[in-house]
């Protein structure tokens, strides 16, 4: 019977798958954290006389234990040696209205959501469980960093005390099939209210005109409402229908598909957007002009090209806050100097090529005059170098894995840049393997960035499929892909 509900669950069959500061001490305070997120990305100590391989050693270094494999409902962890059935566990990007990275909705398979609106009760409580024992299992905590966790569960699932196993903090329980509210709705009422104690969040997954929704409103902490569905006019009546209802309440706009429909919705109350609006390429009509932008192109080019250090210093004295950042950051109190940078060209000795690479590089991520969407960027990239490299250990030298990270790295600056990738990458110097990778999507770097991409994107049958091409196994990249995020969110810490 199990074996026939996952089966119609995940859509297979025949087949097993497992207080306030000062302001000098805020700036001190968001310096270190710059400084934290660049030295975990290129870190100082060791530069002098560094090696490719001791950099991509360096990203590795702080790499959390193997999550352990995602389980079937009602099973333990497995024993060691024993390979349990694989289950995809997939997350969906939250954003605040800076277009930062909030949370994530963490869900089994995204294409199993309207196959489980379909479902009576038990199949809707079996998926429950099995997406609660698989986010146990791989230690939530450990996914969630500073972030929320989104995850969807039917109204009866609250009283299943396994809930509690899961994080309290941090933990969001999207109440689902709120039109059809079970018997005994007091009861429920009170679990909603024992859980909010415990330190979870409730949210809502659409609003209802049925009994007992006021009473949920008022102790809801969001509405999620999806804006993909619905036109703006009844979006409206929803949103404000909500803010009407409940003056706590925070909206979050569900499948937002577009720049525009995110531009739209944020002329309402919403606090948080989910879709897939943030990597999306649009027709861009003027490609960005960003002289900043420009001058770390030139820079990534001559430290690509192992350029003279007079060189490099030209450029840098072009641009005051940029030279100013780089003699911060290496004199930064956690790099550990014993002597003080004055110069640039001391301070560029200090960091060198390969670490300069990566701090160039993600400066182009997160530097000022780039759009408020890059940090979403920057951590989507991030997660794809990641993975791509993990994954490619035992395939590739070292040089040839910094090379598969700069390809995720780079996999998404057309949408940064809003400039075709031909464009882009006409004006950087780079190995043709990679080049090859960005534009055709062909060569030995491609799989691995396909791979990524397939698993960002919940397509599980590509996911096998590539995976088999890179001689992988399926439950190794299901793994590789949550340490890659863990490792994501820890860097921009």
């Amino acid at each position: 019977m199990l074996s026939r509900l996952l089966a119609y669950v995940f859509g297979r069959t025949g087949e097993h798958q497992t207080p306030s500061a000062s302001p000098e001490a805020a700036d001190q305070t968001a310096q270190d954290r710059e400084f934290q997120l660049l030295n975990r990305f290129a870190p100082i100590k060791g530069a002098e006389g560094g090696h490719p391989a001791a950099d991509r050693n360096s990203r590795h270094e702080a790499a959390p234990a193997s999550v352990v494999p995602a389980l079937r409902a009602g099973e333990g962890r497995p024993a060691a040696g024993q390979k349990s059935e694989q289950i995809y566990v997939c997350r969906e990007a939250v954003l605040n209205r800076g277009q930062r990275v909030a949370g994530y909705e963490f869900m089994l398979r995204k294409g199993t959501r309207q196959r489980m609106r379909q479902a009576g009760p038990a199949l809707l409580r079996l998926y429950d469980e099995v997406l609660i024992r698989n986010l146990v299992n791989m230690q939530l905590d450990r996914l969630l960093g500073h972030r929320l966790a989104f995850l969807g569960v039917l109204a009866s699932s609250l009283r299943d005390r396994l809930v509690e196993m899961l994080p309290a903090e941090g933990t969001v329980l999207i109440v689902r099939s709120i039109d059809g509210l079970p018997e005994g709705f007091e009861d429920l009422l009170e679990r909603i209210k024992e859980l909010k104690r415990l330190g979870f969040r409730i949210a809502l997954e659409e609003l209802a005109d049925s009994p007992g929704t006021d009473a949920l409103l008022e102790i809801a902490d969001f509405v999620m409402v999806d804006v993909a569905a619905h036109d703006f006019p009844h979006i409206r009546g929803r949103v404000e229908a909500a803010t009407r209802k409940s003056m706590n309440v925070q909206l979050i706009a569900r499948n937002v598909e577009s720049i525009e429909a995110f531009e739209a919705c944020g002329t309402l109350p919403f606090q948080y957007f989910q879709g897939p609006f943030v990597t999306r390429r649009e027709q861009w009509e003027q490609p960005k002009s960003d002289a900043n932008q420009t001058r770390l192109l030139e820079l990534l080019n001559l430290a690509r090209q192992d350029a003279e250090t007079v060189d490099l210093v030209k450029v840098f004295k072009q641009d005051a806050i940029l030279s100013f950042k780089l003699l911060r950051y290496i004199n930064s109190p956690a790099g550990g100097l014993l002597t003080k940078v004055t110069s640039m060209e001391h301070a560029l000795v200090v960091m060198g090529r390969q670490r300069l690479y990566r701090w160039l590089t993600l400066l182009l991520f997160s530097s000022g005059a780039t759009d408020e969407r890059c940090w979403a960027l920057l951590e989507n990239v991030l997660v794809r170098a990641r993975l791509a490299e993990t994954l490619a250990r035992e395939r590739f030298s070292p040089a040839q894995l910094d090379d598969l990270f700069v390809v995720g790295m780079f996999s998404l600056l057309d949408v940064l840049m809003h400039v075709p990738m031909e464009r882009v990458l006409a004006q950087l110097t780079l190995p043709e393997s990679v080049t090859e990778a960005l534009l055709c999507r062909t060569g030995k770097y491609a799989p691995y960035l396909e791979l990524a991409i397939a698993c960002e994107a919940f397509d599980q049958d590509r996911i096998a499929a590539l995976a088999a091409v890179c001689g992988l196994d399926e439950q190794r990249v299901n793994v590789s892909h949550i340490e890659a995020l863990i490792w994501a969110q820890q860097v921009q810490m």
